[in-house]
């Protein structure tokens, strides 16, 4: 097997798992490798690359992307060099495609999305007929307005996300609230991920002032300072084991060695009270959100009560309009 034609095999790989797509991709492979045979391709690669080259492929009218709502169909133009039995597939089940036509000078189809499916960025795979070499083809992106529900620990986040356009971050307005009870609202910035969405609380100018503020405090703190110097005490007779008789260095570091732990453990638990402190005072800072099929599950960072890099568990679900 070539390098080049392992590359593009390693390509389709990539993205098989995450649809049928691995499926009908293994089969057009199949079939382009008996035509090589049947075309005396097969131990010719220059002459098979000639032939039958890389696909290039765009959208019509040079977009970077195709953005799409749940539930919407389109019938979709790609322009540029292709193969009549070329094939363009979808690297996941939330975005299907139908209906299509290869051409030399391009592919057209009839693009669908989930009624379901979250915001979302899915790349496009192109194979060229006989050579089957792949590439990457602009991504299908679902967008549009979506409602969301996100639950930690009693505290349920609510905002409304709308990606219009092919950039992976937008704004929004969040709102915290326990029970029922509002406990307040704020910015977030919400990015797009492979699995779902990252949302990130938006701190204000005075508000990073303050943690930094906050930050420097607990550093020239009392109790930090002392500890730097019983730290560079400890490091001082480590120092002057050292410098010791070899025989006799193993059992001198251990002294410091069990007091360098014990400052670690110290300092490690007025770390955890300054970030408990210093927690939201309510909801979390972060939350990785893995979205499938209305519902959602992942994890938060930086949540009230907790440390800053304790994970907390989330449940919740959204919907599109």
């Amino acid at each position: 097997m070539t390098r080049w034609f392992a590359a593009s095999l390693s390509l389709l790989a990539v993205t098989a798992h995450a649809s049928d797509w691995g499926k009908r991709s293994e089969e057009f492979r199949r079939a382009a490798m008996a035509e090589r045979k049947k075309l005396g391709l097969d131990k010719d690669e220059a002459k098979l690359r000639a032939e039958y080259p890389t696909p290039e492929l765009k959208f019509a009218a040079g977009a970077k992307c195709l953005v799409l709502c749940p539930g919407e169909a389109k019938v979709v133009k790609l322009e540029g060099r292709f193969g009549e039995k070329g094939l363009v597939g979808s690297q996941s089940d939330e975005v299907t495609l139908s209906n299509d036509r290869a051409s030399a000078k391009g592919w057209e189809g009839t693009v669908t999305v989930k009624p379901s499916a979250p915001p979302r960025s899915v790349g496009l795979d192109a194979l060229s007929p006989v050579s089957a070499v792949a590439t990457y083809v602009e991504p299908v992106v679902i967008g549009c307005k979506h409602t969301w529900s996100v639950d930690a620990e009693g505290v349920t986040l609510s905002f409304k996300s709308e990606f219009s356009t092919c950039e992976a971050r937008v704004p929004a307005a969040g709102d915290w609230k326990k029970g029922g009870k509002a406990l307040g609202a704020g910015p977030l910035e919400l990015s797009r991920t492979e699995s779902g969405l990252r949302v990130e609380r938006t701190a204000s100018q005075e508000e990073m002032m303050a943690q930094a503020k906050a930050g420097m405090a607990f550093l020239s703190s009392p109790e930090m300072q002392a500890l730097s110097q019983r730290r560079a005490d400890v490091v001082a007779k480590m120092n002057k084991c050292g410098n010791g008789p070899p025989a006799q260095m193993a059992k001198c570091f251990e002294g410091p060695k069990a007091g360098l732990d014990a400052l670690s453990k110290e300092q490690d638990a007025l770390q955890a009270t300054f970030e408990k402190k210093n927690a939201p005072a309510f909801g979390c800072r972060t939350y990785e959100l893995e979205a499938a099929d209305g519902k959602l599950t992942g994890e938060a960072t930086g949540c009230a009560g907790h440390r800053s890099a304790d994970r907390v568990a989330l449940t919740g679900k959204y919907s599109a309009p």
